[in-house]
């Protein structure tokens, strides 16, 4: 049986820390990033919120939010699994629809295109 480390919030704060720094990153994907780890289920270790969502939450319209995703996930922050049906509401009275499932990635080995100059040469 495979152990499953469970994340912390000091693995947030690391990978929060790792995204304000990363140059390739624009201000609308660092502040999605927060937004997708604020939502991240503890047991799941995903998180599902829509573009809706994170575009009310974070103020950012619709469109910047799909290409801050993109982002993130071309620097491999979060993985991304596509869902191809409806989910379950959360709770009542919310509005069903598509979603996709992202896994944030905290070990910075699985992140291979990360920048050189990140790393302080002391």
């Amino acid at each position: 049986m495979k152990v499953v480390k469970k994340e912390t919030l000091l693995d947030r704060w690391l990978l929060v820390g790792e995204m304000a720094r990363d140059r390739r990153l624009n201000d609308a994907a660092r502040r999605i990033g927060w937004f997708l780890l604020n939502r991240v289920n503890q047991d799941t270790r995903t998180c599902w919120p829509s573009y809706e969502r994170l575009s009310e939450d974070s103020g950012l319209g619709r469109a910047t939010v799909a290409r801050a995703i993109n982002m993130l996930i071309t620097c491999s922050y979060f993985g991304y699994r596509k869902s191809g049906g409806k989910r379950q509401a959360n709770y009542p009275g919310e509005e069903i629809g598509r979603t996709n499932t992202y896994i944030p990635i905290y070990e910075s080995d699985q992140r291979p295109a990360r920048l050189s100059s990140l790393v302080d040469d002391e």
